[in-house]
């Protein structure tokens, strides 16, 4: 009996003393979580650079490359064995340091570990970093850095998040340093590229205004007066300018007032899309309205209109619907809110383009239906037609696929998961929870809401999943799928969709720094998921009642990959058509193009991978979205293209690209690569019919001279279709930041898809452009400078009030401004901006005219009768 109790009593003490140390490791954990999110929250990390152009302890005896600093400052308790990972444009190749090692992870991520444990809290610890890729903004030092503990916890650093500042647009990071020297705002000794400032920006407006040969100031001081008396101004009774410009308008002056609102037709009681837009521009619709007639007028061509307002009806001829709609945005544009009026006379409009586009990329970070739907409601109202939307690609699967959950419920989250069996990694500064801002995805009744709403306002959703490369999301996901499936007993469901081939050996890395984002064309899988995906994707528009009529594969590709594939090295040995590796990525272009033919679908593809393929293997008709820049010859390549009879859409990086900044300032948010500034007056200057001219009015990537030699004939019976506006979304982490990127550039965009100006070179061929010849003449510069005056009043009195009433946050342009003998000049890049100063922390005041100052003071423009502003500037006394 003794032994009995004995053997119960070591059976309970062992109980116990497992219990016990259970719970001192639950304790443990608590407080090892506890430390992470107090140590996170008091880091201190500070980020900057120190030469862009550094020739000295490069990576591998490289000519030249950058360094930067990281400094950390650590408080007292720290989680046992941490490190901390982070986002950085380029790998870091080498680091200088006795405290710290830094590795590239995969893609933008890195990580930090400590070489020991001895940090004194408070005591900054600072690591000098190297890499190839110049940064010149505070846009590609990313935030959110992640604090991680040795059980896996994960936890952001709060000096590392972004914050909204006074006097700000949008939101910033707090851990960069400033950007004040030559050698950390250029990207090498001979970037030319003027950083903007104050001073800058005005001299900037005053070139602009000399190319009217207005009369300036004493030594080309130009004041708000004489500003307004030298500068053409429309005149609102005669000729009432809209955008995109109408290709006839002629306006005798009386006004039709609508004190009873407007009735509209039978056949548009029902239509939600002019109902709002009407809502929005403040016209009241009643049954006792001013009737509006429609004509059915099929000898107009199909987008073109005709609007006549009497003093006493309105009436609409058009050959379509579309017609019918664009002519009814024109009315809205006309309406006069104040009066409750519109101008009498007639418009006669047509679109120069058939594709008028903008591209949305989603993926890198998600914008969610209620904000595509904003900005379909902003393309229709600007005519524009085609919505390019980008659903898929390393970092974010972005549309839901019944068939296959695991797209969405993996790869449209990026969360903090080593193994990435709940989401993909962070990439591109993301949190660690799938309930972080810049997850999700549409599900199909969100797509098909999408679809349908672009559809009533005759706009056209081209969806995109982009492969070969840039298809890391899909691929993980699947990986999941497989996995999942393997674990049931189901081998052959396992298999069925898996994009990994296990025995592939290939080291390669992408644009992007992945090494694992790449289809494999030689598996049956491969071909398998994609046709799965594109026949849900049918379903989709089928249930909305919008057919798919073209669909882009993207056709990125990346070099290197499958190397040692061994399903590609059987399949290069049985294919006579195939002798090598680097014939695979145009293989499965060519094969995924035929295949969207063979369902009556128009296939697109960026460029570089058509380019790649053999034209005579792919169908008859392509789209190319060509994205090769201007000062590096795109227009042969643009030419070649329209040559071989694809329908070619110009999306051209140094104008197109709307993530580049607006201007070459630290502080602008937006990647470079192509262009250190896309300002909207540029993009008004763009003349996609005579791609060589700009030779003459632009500059390269680094500000200098470039020539265009015009070295491929466009064939005269061949055109461009359209052009394109393209939001990629790295470093656009908010709707905020996506407005002011996208806004008004978009009307500038849809000035020149829809109105071909008279003041735009023709194309001649054989021509030569650079900033010596006269090729655009003295009397064109001045047209065009006058159209311009006459489309940013326009913009800064009417469109953009009408675009922050529709829930828009467009960017305002900086102000100019110089202090000369202690009196402040004021400039504005849109004529009607209301110019503003103070003295810090004291009441703004309007400025009209130069006045004089006594100490530092902060300068901003507004939006007339709107709580917008620019970012504030201080100007030093």
């Amino acid at each position: 009996m003794l032994i009995k109790y004995i053997s119960q009593f070591l059976i309970i003490s062992t109980a116990l003393a497992s219990f016990n140390s259970l719970s001192h490791n639950a304790n443990a954990l608590v407080e090892n979580k506890d430390t992470l999110a107090a140590a996170a929250q008091s880091i201190d990390i500070k980020v900057g650079m120190l030469n862009n152009d550094a020739k000295e302890n490069c990576y591998n005896n490289q000519g030249s490359c950058y360094q930067a600093k990281m400094i950390l400052k650590f408080p007292e308790a720290m989680p046992a064995r941490w490190r901390i990972q982070f986002s950085n444009l380029s790998p870091i190749n080498k680091v200088v340091s006795d405290h710290f090692s830094v590795n590239h992870v995969n893609g933008d991520l890195h990580e930090i570990q400590p070489l020991h444990n001895d940090f004194v809290p408070g005591k900054p610890y600072q690591f000098i970093f190297m890499g190839n890729t110049p940064l010149v903004s505070e846009s590609v030092f990313f935030p959110n850095y992640k604090l991680i503990d040795t059980h896996g916890h994960a936890s952001v650093i709060a000096s590392t998040t972004e914050t909204l500042l006074p006097g700000h647009q949008l939101m910033r990071p707090q851990h960069v340093l400033p950007f004040k020297s030559d050698e950390q705002r250029l990207r090498f000794a001979g970037d030319q590229v003027p950083i903007m400032d104050a001073k800058k920006r005005f001299e900037r407006d005053i070139a602009r205004m000399q190319m009217l040969g207005s009369a300036l100031g004493e030594k080309g001081i130009i004041s708000d007066a004489e500003r307004a008396k030298n500068t053409p101004k429309p005149d609102v009774d005669k000729h009432k300018r809209i955008i995109p410009k109408a290709a006839s308008t002629q306006l005798i002056g009386a006004q039709l007032v609508l004190s009873k609102g407007l009735k509209l037709p039978g056949k548009l009681l029902t239509n939600d899309a002019l109902i709002n837009r009407f809502a929005l521009n403040k016209i009241v619709l009643s049954e006792n309205g001013i009737p509006i007639q429609l004509i059915d007028n099929k000898n107009l061509p199909f987008e073109a209109y005709s609007l006549i307002i009497s003093d006493n009806n309105i009436s609409v001829s058009s050959a379509s619907d579309a017609g019918t709609f664009y002519a009814l945005m024109s009315l809205a544009q006309l309406y006069q809110q104040d009066t409750q009026s519109l101008p009498i006379g007639t418009i006669n409009d047509a679109p120069a383009m058939p594709f008028r586009g903008m591209h949305l990329d989603v993926s890198r970070n998600f914008r969610d239906k209620d904000y595509v739907l904003k900005l379909i409601e902003q393309m229709a109202y600007y005519k524009l037609n085609k919505l390019h939307l980008h659903l898929a690609d390393d970092e974010g699967w972005r549309l839901q696929i019944s068939s296959l959950p695991e797209l969405t419920e993996v790869g449209a989250f990026r969360c903090f998961d080593e193994q990435e069996q709940r989401c993909l990694s962070p990439q591109l500064a993301a949190g660690v929870n799938k309930t972080d801002p810049n997850n999700g995805y549409f599900s199909i009744n969100d797509y098909i809401q999408i679809l349908q709403a672009a559809n009533e306002r005759h706009i056209e959703v081209i969806p995109s999943l982009d492969m070969p490369g840039h298809s890391r999301a899909a691929i993980v996901s699947m990986r999941v799928r497989h996995d999942q499936l393997m674990a049931a007993g189901k081998t052959k469901e396992a298999k069925q969709y898996f994009l990994t081939e296990l025995a592939d050996k290939s080291e390669y890395r992408s644009i992007q720094h992945y090494n694992d984002n790449t289809l494999n064309p030689c598996m049956a899988s491969t071909y398998r998921f994609v046709e799965e995906v594109l026949s849900q994707l049918i379903s989709m528009h089928k249930q909305a009642n919008v057919p798919l009529r073209k669909y882009h594969i993207g056709a990125d590709e990346t070099a290197g990959a499958w190397q040692d594939s061994p399903a590609c090295k059987a399949m290069i040995a049985k294919q006579a058509s195939i002798s090598s590796v680097d014939e695979l990525g145009p293989y499965f272009i060519e094969r995924v193009a035929q295949k969207v033919a063979s369902l009556n679908i128009q296939a697109a593809a960026w460029s570089d991978g058509l380019s790649h393929a053999n034209a005579n293997n792919l169908p008859s008709n392509v789209q190319s979205n060509a994205w090769a820049t201007l000062y590096a010859g795109a227009h042969n390549k643009v030419h070649t293209m329209v040559n071989k009879g694809w329908d070619v859409v110009l999306s051209l990086p140094d104008v197109m690209y709307f993530d580049f900044p607006y201007e070459a300032d630290p502080i602008e948010p937006g990647y470079y690569w192509g262009s250190r500034y896309t300002d909207t007056y540029q993009v008004f200057q763009f003349m996609p019919f005579n791609l060589p001219a700009h030779a003459e009015i632009w500059l390269d990537n680094y500000g200098r001279q470039y020539s265009s030699v015009d070295g491929v004939r466009l064939d005269s019976d061949k055109q461009i279709v359209g052009i394109q506006g393209q939001l990629w979304s790295e470093t656009v982490r908010s709707d905020l930041q996506a407005d002011y990127m996208i806004f008004p550039r978009l009307l500038a965009l849809a000035e020149r898809a829809w109105h071909r100006p008279q003041w735009a070179v023709e194309y001649v061929e054989g021509r030569t452009f650079d900033k010596k010849t006269k090729h655009i003449s003295s009397e064109q510069q001045q047209a065009m400078q006058k159209d311009w005056v006459e489309f940013n009043e326009v913009l800064a009195l009417q469109a953009l009030p009408q675009l922050i009433n529709d829930g828009v946050n467009p960017r305002v342009p900086l102000p100019g401004a110089l202090l000369k003998q202690n009196k402040l000049h004021m400039s504005t890049a849109f004529s009607g901006l209301a110019l503003e100063y103070r003295y810090p922390n004291q009441t703004w005041m309007r400025y009209t005219a130069p006045v004089n100052i006594e100490s530092t003071v902060e300068i901003r423009a507004r939006v007339e009768n709107t709580d917008v502003v620019s970012r504030y500037q201080y100007l030093a006394f």
